[in-house]
Parts: C-alpha cells; sequence; structure tokens
C-alpha cells in the first residue's frame, strides 16, 4: 500500500478495498459487465456474487444501470461498472513527434488531457516536458478520488524483469534508463510497457477486442507494432520484447532497416515507408506528368492516400504493395496464432481498404484458416490518439486490482 503522499491538489494513495472486490472490479474491467459474466468469470455462485456486489454498490464502488440490448421483451439487463471516483490513474504515451497525457477514472471516462506535437531532439528534452505536464494534469482529479500511480507507454523496447527501456530509434538518448526511477511524481507504481503493448490492453479492456480471449491489435504509424493477446492476457513474452512485427522480414532483399536488419515489414509498410516511397519516385521519373504526388511538396503518408483515393495511379500502386507486405506478414502471424479478431489501429489505419484490401487479397491465399474463413478484421473504435495514454492508465488499475 502506497503511502500518503500529498500536495494541494491530489492524494496518492491505495484504496483499502478487500480482495474479493478487487476480483469483481477486474473482472468488469476485462469484460465481465454482468452478474452472469462475474459468475462465469470468478467461478462463484450466483448468491455470493450478488451479495458481494450489494456491499460494494453500498459502499460506492460500484454502480447499476440499464445495459443496452437489442431485445424487444423481458427484463432489461443490468450492467455494472466501477464507480468513476472508486480511484484514478495517469497515462503518458510518448512517441517520435508527440507527448499525449490522460488522466482516466475507473470506469475509464477522461478526467484530463494534455497533449504536446513536437519532434524530439534527445531523450532528456521529451522526459522534462512530461514531468512539466504531469501535475497540470493531475490538477483535473477530483477531490477525495485516490491515485493509483502512472502508466507509460514506452515508444520503444522495454526489458520487463529490470524495466529498462532499451532504446527508441526515432527519439535519440532513449535508452538505458528506467522510466519508473525518473517519472516519480504519481508515486511508487509505475507501470512501463512498449506502447503497441499499452494500446492493445486499450482494445482489449475498452474497444475492438473486449470479450474477446484471443486476438491481434495492428499499431500501424510511422512504425508498425503489434498486441499479441492470448487467452485474455496481453503476450509480453520472455523479456517483454513480444510484438516486434514491424521487424519481421517480408523482403529480405529489400532496404536497411533502422533496426540494423533488412527488408523488415516497417520498410515496407509504414508511414515512413509510403513517403519515402512517394520521394523516391518523385526523383527517379517514375512519376507521370499529371500525377497529383508531383504537387507542392514531397508527399506524406496522408497526402499519397488522398491522391489514391482521387484516382491516382502511382498513388494506389504504392498502397497496394505496402497492403501486400502486410498481408505476407500478417498471414505469418494468423497462422501461428489463431485469432478471433484483427484491429488495426495508428495513423496508417486511416487509409482504410487502400491499405487492407490488398492485404487480405494475400490473406486468402496464404492463411491457413482462409477456406475457413479468415479472422474478423476490424478497424480500432477507439480515439487514435488517446489510445496510448487509456491503455497506460488501463495497466496501472490491472496492477493494483491483480494484487489482491
Amino acid at each position: 500500500m502506497f503511502g500518503n503522499q500529498t500536495n494541494a491538489r491530489y492524494l496518492i494513495r491505495d484504496p483499502e478495498m478487500p480482495g474479493s472486490s478487487r476480483r469483481i472490479l477486474r473482472g468488469i474491467l476485462c469484460g465481465a459487465g454482468s452478474r452472469a459474466g462475474l459468475q462465469k468469470a470468478l467461478g462463484l455462485s450466483p448468491g455470493t456474487i450478488s451479495e458481494q456486489i450489494a456491499g460494494m454498490v453500498r459502499a460506492g464502488l460500484l454502480v447499476e444501470a440499464a445495459a443496452p440490448s437489442n431485445a424487444s421483451r423481458g427484463r432489461p439487463r443490468i450492467g455494472l461498472q466501477a464507480h468513476p471516483r472508486t480511484f484514478a490513474a495517469a497515462g503518458l504515451d510518448f512517441g517520435s513527434g508527440h507527448l499525449r497525457g490522460g488522466l482516466f477514472s475507473a470506469d475509464g471516462q477522461v478526467l484530463g488531457w494534455l497533449e504536446i506535437s513536437r519532434v524530439w531532439n534527445h531523450a532528456e528534452e521529451a522526459l522534462g516536458a512530461a514531468k512539466l505536464m504531469l501535475p497540470r494534469l493531475l490538477a483535473a482529479l477530483p477531490l477525495g478520488t485516490p491515485l493509483l500511480g502512472l502508466g507509460i507507454a514506452d515508444p520503444g523496447m522495454v526489458e520487463t524483469g529490470s524495466g529498462r527501456s532499451l532504446g527508441a530509434v526515432h527519439i535519440p538518448g532513449w535508452q538505458d534508463f528506467r522510466l519508473a526511477d525518473v517519472m516519480t511524481v504519481c508515486g511508487p507504481r509505475v507501470v512501463v510497457r512498449p506502447s503497441a503493448q499499452m494500446k492493445g490492453l486499450a482494445e482489449m479492456l475498452h474497444g475492438g477486442l473486449r470479450g474477446v480471449r484471443n486476438g491481434v491489435f495492428l499499431d500501424l504509424g510511422m512504425g508498425v507494432g503489434a498486441a499479441l493477446m492470448l487467452e485474455g492476457h496481453v503476450l509480453g513474452g520472455h523479456r517483454g520484447l513480444a510484438g516486434e512485427f514491424g521487424h519481421v522480414c517480408v523482403n529480405p532483399s529489400g532496404l536497411d532497416c533502422t533496426c540494423g536488419g533488412r527488408g523488415c515489414l516497417e520498410t515496407e509498410c509504414s508511414g515512413r515507408a509510403i513517403a519515402s516511397a512517394a520521394a523516391k519516385a518523385r526523383t527517379d521519373g517514375t512519376l507521370l506528368g499529371n500525377s497529383l504526388l508531383l504537387r507542392g511538396r514531397s508527399p506524406d503518408a496522408q497526402a499519397v492516400a488522398r491522391a489514391a483515393l482521387a484516382g491516382d495511379p502511382l498513388a494506389r500502386k504504392i498502397y497496394g504493395r505496402a497492403g501486400r507486405m502486410l498481408g505476407i506478414a500478417l498471414g505469418g502471424l494468423i497462422n501461428l496464432l489463431d485469432p478471433e479478431y484483427v484491429i488495426v489501429g495508428g495513423g496508417l489505419s486511416a487509409a482504410g481498404d487502400l491499405l487492407m484490401d490488398p492485404a487480405k487479397e494475400v490473406l486468402r491465399s496464404q492463411a491457413l484458416c482462409a477456406s475457413a474463413g479468415l479472422p474478423a478484421i476490424r478497424f480500432s473504435p477507439l480515439s487514435l490518439t488517446q489510445v496510448g495514454a487509456l491503455g497506460a492508465a488501463s495497466s496501472v488499475m490491472l496492477n493494483y486490482l491483480e494484487a489482491a
């Protein structure tokens, strides 16, 4: 249990709560939002569940409300959710061009939000901005609501055992330090995981993978990552490095990658790869005179997508190749894991079917399950900007609830 750390605006502490209540709150957070769901998830009798829920409602830990239903008759289903003031947690999402911070209540509501758009010259610059952001963010904490701690979506790789950030190639100097030692304003509970894993956790608890036991989240942006959800848990791997999907080799004779490899997926299907392909086409004479990609400055991935949607042949070709390369890598992942759902997020997901139609075409020929039907492939329903910080804050809540 935390010591009581206070300032003029907020209190950092663990709420006093029996283990049975923590297990129920964890079940609700993980998708068992009804009495029947909790009975199945926790293996408890209906009478025991009802008695515990009644006590938690009286204590102000739970809220009961009619849940949405498609049924036109019968008694409305009663849903359960954590009372928003049961506790709160903060989440930070570091990226090569941003810092996003959110304060979230126990039921996932946004209590406070701040973000900075900036290309970081060095890790110290990004960390300094975060230290200035957090006190401002925590000022939004409702009076009397316990703050559990801070979760951080790391822009690179994180070693689970030591908690060390091992490196983020797009932020100079981001390596060989422990974020838990640096970011202490929220108390001693600091949970750090790679960005894609945190986003996958947000999808599991609040988004497209809620209620799913086995699924994959793809984070397609300037880089590429993945979160692998197996039997209701986001896989960290032996050292915490699982999900480096962008460094699966799809073209052995392809371009050099920032990781030191060659032909990685990130060199073929990422925001940087698509912008690079368009820039190369502008300089090597590939573009036709009327191509939209010739207008203005060298286009980024969004500009290439707009050109493709407007019918530009080369822009469509660039996205077609990127999508096929994604399909090659994803086909191997599907054959290995047999997921029920694949959720696609990140900035590149805005290209939609431009990217996913060619990927699915490859999957239909390469995925072993194709004859019986591919896994459902959906775009993330969560906010592109908030998903990383939401997952980071949610990891703190799970850390507390699982300590029962």
